[in-house]
């Protein structure tokens, strides 16, 4: 999980549109280590607002 978190980092050293895009698109369906990995160098605040709603993606479909 670390290492496909780390790649995923990787992708906003060369586009930081399509890193973002990704991030929002499957950050509900990423395992949690895989996500703290990916936005780990990302400002504070940031960071938060992307954990924040992956998690209220991630109980929206468990309530399915």
């Amino acid at each position: 999980m670390r290492a496909a978190g780390w790649a995923c980092r990787n992708i906003l050293n060369y586009s930081e549109s399509r890193y973002f895009q990704f991030i929002n698109e499957c950050c509900h369906l990423m395992p949690r280590i895989m996500l703290r990995n990916a936005i780990e160098f990302l400002d504070e605040d940031i960071r938060v607002n992307i954990l924040v709603s992956s998690k209220e993606k991630r109980d929206s479909i468990k309530k399915k």
